[in-house]
């Protein structure tokens, strides 16, 4: 007994929409430096429909919004440092 299938004709495979975010980082040492980012997505309305085995149709409309936060730790590489004097 099958439940659902999916209306071919209102499934989008391609989505639009925006982004908007900023970060900052600190350098602690000449080679190590902490960052913190901040995105939020906000990509077009979803809409779609199911069909049930019965012929029954259901629409589904919703919104794909998303906030990312994201902490990263960096180590830079610096080439033939000069010697402390």
């Amino acid at each position: 007994m099958g439940c659902c299938v999916f209306d071919g004709n209102n499934n989008n495979d391609f989505l639009t929409g925006w982004t908007i975010g900023g970060g900052i980082e600190w350098k602690v040492s000449p080679t190590w430096s902490f960052k913190v980012e901040y995105l939020h997505f906000d990509f077009t309305n979803l809409d779609f429909h199911v069909v049930d085995q019965w012929g029954n149709v259901f629409h589904n409309d919703h919104d794909l919004v998303s906030d990312t936060i994201k902490l990263g730790v960096n180590y830079h590489f610096v080439p033939f440092a000069a010697p402390l004097k």
